[in-house]
């Protein structure tokens, strides 16, 4: 029986409402998005990790497994900070991050 190997993909995205906050506060909202949506899904604390954030631009990289993204991208839809729905806006996907930074640069210009 073949192993199939998870492939990472690197998922750009935008926080768009409310107001910046730290990348201490983004992991704890998705933590809480997350214990929320794993009854629905089988999507493990170990499938995403955030790469990188900026409070000053609002967006961020987080890695994740190729079969994790569309459940990534649900829970977005569902993430609270301080009581208040968080709006985030998936700019883009890859599966590099090297293509991932040249889009968004690309997209920024």
């Amino acid at each position: 029986m073949p192993v199939t190997r998870i492939k990472r993909r690197y998922i750009a995205f935008k926080v768009l409402e409310p107001p910046a906050f730290s990348k201490p506060e983004l992991r704890d909202s998705m933590a809480q998005a997350f214990s929320e949506f794993r009854n629905m899904s089988f999507v493990q604390p170990s499938d995403f990790r955030i790469i990188e954030y900026d409070p000053l631009i609002r967006m961020g990289i987080i890695r994740c497994g190729h079969l994790r993204v569309d459940a990534l991208r649900t829970m977005f839809k569902s993430m609270k900070l301080r009581e208040t729905f968080v709006k985030v806006e998936v700019v883009t996907v890859s599966g590099t991050l090297k293509a991932l930074r040249s889009r968004l640069r690309k997209s920024q210009t």
